[in-house]
């Protein structure tokens, strides 16, 4: 029973180091005075590494480029064929079974008719609309049986370790802006404050890129991304925006620690932490954008492999990725 109440004594990175170990190797490494309210920045375990989907330089940045799928018939027709029967033909201004809408969680087309094919219980037009619009259209088992898992883990605080320097244990939490729980309301601002930081360079022109990220707003289509936080008390230590769309690939969009805590080992405790939940959850691959010139470090010392150009293109042309003018896309096996 103790073991099942301690997860992260079981769960361990590739370098055969449990996540319970890692944490208390920051214990020597804290500030002893813990947390404050000083200002934020981009994270660094090692010499100017910055976090992903921002460059050494903010100002290397100019925007998301956000390729993320809607409904927009007009789109469908020009680009889009359904994922079960291949065809592309649809209908526009109408909602009938010729419909191609799109997956809440792999965000693939279908046409209706082709989803109610799969199903032993049929759902008219409108009512699978209405699933969509509150983002609970899930076009297949696969589909439901990974956000049945996502949803398992939202909200729920898994302690790491205690670390006695702060008096206060580390913990693991997943929230999803699209909720309104007391956690989400106490977290998320510290999240947005952190981000804007330490991106504020590369934001200015889109102010409410990252609010809008981190809340999952459904007009601009952030919704689907999750928020993993390590945490101390009432305190957002590290935090990072990731989104989850099928078990073959996961995207790590933003990652950023509080500047007082930079260099102490968190930005690591954080990436294994991401890494350990979503093999649990049979995600296969990680995907993150970098600063080219960063993008060396995270292959030599994080394990990613860069992605070459055309790499990168055939990539995003496959999965609908948020990715960052400038930067290069660079992916890890989980497997």
């Amino acid at each position: 029973m103790g073991r099942r109440r301690q997860p992260y004594h079981n769960i361990y990175t590739l370098e055969g180091l449990s996540l319970h170990k890692l944490a208390l190797q920051l214990q020597d490494h804290l500030n002893p005075n813990g947390f404050d309210n000083a200002s934020v920045s981009s994270v660094s375990d090692y010499h100017n590494l910055t976090s992903s989907g921002c460059g050494r330089e903010p100002s290397t940045t100019s925007g998301p480029i956000v390729p993320l799928k809607r409904t927009l018939q007009e789109r469908v027709v020009e680009t889009e064929s359904c994922y079960f029967c291949g065809y592309g033909h649809t209908t526009i201004g109408n909602i009938n079974p010729d419909t191609i809408i799109f997956c809440n969680q792999c965000e693939r087309p279908c046409h209706i008719k082709c989803y109610n094919n799969r199903v032993v219980k049929k759902k008219v037009p409108l009512e699978i609309l209405k699933e969509y619009m509150c983002f609970h259209f899930l076009c297949c088992q696969e589909c439901q049986s990974l956000r049945a898992r996502l949803e398992e883990g939202l909200e729920k605080c898994v302690g790491i370790t205690f670390l006695r320097r702060i008096r206060s244990n580390i913990c693991w939490r997943l929230l999803s802006g699209m909720d309104a729980s007391r956690d989400v309301k106490l977290y998320m601002p510290q999240v947005i404050d952190i981000f804007k930081d330490a991106f504020m360079d590369s934001t200015d022109e889109h102010s409410d890129i990252i609010s809008d990220m981190v809340n999952g707003d459904q007009e601009k289509d952030f919704r689907g991304m999750y928020c993993a936080l390590l945490t101390a008390s009432t305190h957002v230590v590290s935090a990072a925006i990731l989104k989850v769309r099928i078990e073959q690939i996961a995207e790590l969009v933003l990652i950023a620690t509080r500047s007082e805590c930079r260099k102490k080992g968190y930005f690591i405790l954080l990436l294994k932490s991401i890494e350990a939940n979503l093999r649990a959850w049979n995600v296969s691959l990680l995907t993150a954008p970098v600063d080219p010139e960063m993008a060396q470090i995270w292959s030599e010392k994080l394990g990613f492999t860069i992605l070459s150009a055309e790499e990168k293109e055939s990539m995003l042309e496959s999965h609908p990725l948020v990715m960052f003018k400038n930067l290069v896309l660079v992916q890890k096996s989980l497997a």
